[in-house]
């Protein structure tokens, strides 16, 4: 089935409002967002092809930052192969960008990056390519006894155990400001579905030189003791076992009556594992970003699981969506039914839990906000033009991105195909190629990604009557595909097409059986090559590189097209058809690129 083209541009009034460049290096403005001396844990595994673990390790004590890219790491390194602590060293480098996205050398002294964010002083990452691993870093604290006081909700997760048990835990934690905790009930989830129940009395603490250690005098659940770091304002604590591969995070909890406000973009990572498969324990790691606004969260997740570190593979971009209770007074549930989440006191910190048989921990913190002077491109404000991914998702080239800042142009312009280099005495460079425009604003300019960006890092800088703004970089992917969504917000139902070129909605669903039209974008490359800017070629049609995956409410779809939509501009389309056995109702809409894969739309879907 080949694309049908009596679709026009005018049909995304729905959807959208309004030389060879030298290699890039990422940019290090950040770098003094890590500075001083930090606490860390940092847990890995590997595996070998069959998902089986041949080694773990914890590695957990001092890291400091020298603010212009250099590190040095004073701790203890704990290893399954090896079964005791042992003493460990090293000096490394880092890159963090103006957001605070970035990566560092590795801590354990591997070849690979660790890539992660930092905000308000929070580190939180993971290497994801080809190396499973999950950090946790926030700045060396004078904490005494006296710091760690009033309420705390902790997540905690025991993943690879010296027997390979398999569990996680939350609970809560009332130290007293004064070494007691006293009792602490707790129900854990276990590799299934089931759970058990554990309490401990006579739970204790204390503090030596900033840092803490919580003694469980009978260890039924959580191993004992519990190292404890805990942040300067003393809202968030993690740590775990000094002999042990666990890791548990916590927040400090609201007073009762007031509820914390779960709102803007945050940064995070955590680590999972999924035993729902007969072949149970399949563990990913993961980090990326979030936003979180009126009860729904549109978020984007940069994920390796165990098996795809064992077989060398990268890591896959996940784009998701989710809800959340505008105020939450307690720890409340994802949309998806499968982790707990708990917000503090000050909405600045999320941690996760998974319910069995999907376990895990994750750790979220709120970004800063920010601005500049003059022609200013916000750091995080580079995002997928049609379903609104984060700004960590990456770019793939043909992409349609909006551009965010503050002062980009004079003027609303909108461009008619094909779309021109420069809009409204406004250019758009990425590695100094000028970028075909589809509209420019004084608040977001939406931007075509040259074909031509081979580099894996693309620096972007918006150019206002020859006044530059600062640059911006991105990592550049294959594929970033992001499905347009028919109110314009990347949630609800995704822009899709009946054969006769009417609208899938719920009063017009989809059938199983049936062909649609999907139109999207961040396919990446298409052949025959066309010019940047230039409409999709008819009858000479131009086809993806790669052809895409996609799936109705989890099942296999067969794809019979993917390429740019004929006669129109930075627009692609996929032509599918609806699984036999879909059933009725909104289903979620999957698409999967090279390394990346959105289920953030749904398709309405009605049963004969």
């Amino acid at each position: 089935m080949g694309p049908l083209k009596r679709f026009s541009w005018s049909f995304l009034t729905f959807v959208l409002t309004l030389p060879v460049a030298s290699a890039q290096i990422w940019d290090p403005s950040g770098n003094g967002l890590l500075n001083g001396a930090y606490n860390f844990r940092q847990v890995a595994y590997q595996t070998d092809a069959n998902g089986n673990t041949v080694q773990a390790i914890s590695l957990y004590g001092t890291i400091t930052f020298d603010g212009q890219g250099h590190y040095a790491i004073l701790g203890t390194r704990l290893g399954s192969q090896v079964g005791f602590p042992q003493g460990y060293s090293i000096n490394g480098t880092y890159s963090i960008a103006a957001s605070g996205y970035g990566f560092m050398s590795q801590p354990l002294g591997t070849t690979s990056l660790l890539y992660g964010l930092v905000s308000n002083g929070i580190f939180v990452g993971s290497t994801v390519d080809g190396f499973n691993d999950f950090m946790v870093a926030a700045p060396v604290s004078a904490a005494t006894n006296a710091t760690f006081n009033g309420s705390y909700s902790v997540a905690y997760m025991e993943f690879l155990g010296p027997f390979q048990s398999n569990f996680d835990v939350l609970t809560q934690l009332n130290p007293n400001g004064n070494g007691v905790i006293g009792p602490v009930s707790m129900t854990a989830y276990q590799n299934t579905s089931s759970t058990f129940s554990r309490s401990e009395t006579n739970v204790t603490y204390s503090f030596n030189q900033g840092v803490g250690a919580i003694i469980f005098p009978q260890g039924l659940a959580i191993g004992s003791p519990q190292t404890v770091y805990i942040s300067p304002d003393g809202n968030f604590i993690f740590g775990g076992s000094p002999g042990d591969f666990d890791f548990y995070v916590g927040v400090r909890n609201a007073p009762n009556g007031t509820p914390p406000s779960l709102g803007g973009l945050y940064y995070y990572g955590g680590i999972d594992q999924d035993n729902s498969a007969p072949t149970s324990g399949l563990l990913s790691t993961y980090y990326g970003s979030f936003k979180a606004a009126g009860g729904v969260i549109l978020g984007h997740k940069r994920s390796l699981s165990d098996l795809a570190s064992a077989t060398a593979s990268t890591a896959t971009n996940f784009e998701l969506q989710d809800s959340y209770p505008t105020n939450p007074t307690t720890a409340y549930l994802g949309q998806s039914g499968t982790r707990d989440f708990v917000v503090s006191a000050d909405g600045a910190i999320r941690i996760g839990l998974g319910h069995a048989p999907f376990l895990g921990i994750e750790v979220g913190v709120r970004a800063p906000d920010f601005s500049g002077s003059g022609v200013f491109l916000n750091p995080t404000g580079i995002v997928n033009g049609a379903s609104y991914s984060m700004f960590t998702s990456g770019v793939a080239r043909g992409e349609l991105v909006i551009l965010y800042g503050t002062n980009l142009a004079d003027n609303l312009v909108v461009a008619a195909a094909p779309f021109p280099l420069t809009l409204g005495n406004v250019q758009v460079l990425m590695n100094n190629r000028p970028c075909a425009l589809y509209y420019v604003s004084s608040g977001q300019i939406a931007a075509i990604v040259p074909y031509g960006t081979t580099e894996g890092i693309v620096q972007i800088q918006v150019m206002k009557n020859g006044q530059a703004s600062n640059a911006v970089t991105a990592f550049v992917y294959q594929s970033a595909p992001g499905i347009f969504s028919l109110t314009n917000n990347g949630i609800g139902l995704g822009a899709v097409l009946h054969p006769d070129f009417s609208i899938v909605t719920e009063d017009h669903p989809a059938h199983p059986g049936e062909f649609v039209q999907i139109f999207l974008t961040g396919l990446g490359d298409v052949f025959p090559t066309v010019a940047d800017g230039a409409p999709g070629g008819s009858p000479t049609f131009n086809n993806t590189t790669n052809l895409p995956t996609a799936t109705v409410g989890g099942i296999t779809a067969q794809v019979f097209f993917s390429g740019l939509a004929p006669t129109l501009s930075g627009l692609y389309q996929m032509n599918i058809q609806i699984p036999a056995s879909a059933t009725a109702g909104d289903q979620l809409l999957g698409v999967g690129g090279v390394g990346a894969f959105t289920s953030q739309l749904s398709i309405p879907v009605a049963v004969p």
